[in-house]
């Protein structure tokens, strides 16, 4: 039974990590597409 509760704990990290890793690539994305864009007028 802990185990499981181990287990669970140990995806929702994974999960929460997986999410802010991708917010931090979409802003860096976003951060190169506008420097760019600046860069070009």
């Amino acid at each position: 039974m802990t185990g499981h509760k181990y287990e669970k704990k140990l995806k929702d990290k994974n999960n929460q990590l997986n999410r802010m890793n991708f917010f931090s690539h979409i802003e860096i994305t976003y951060y190169l597409c506008f420097s760019n864009k600046k860069n070009n007028l």
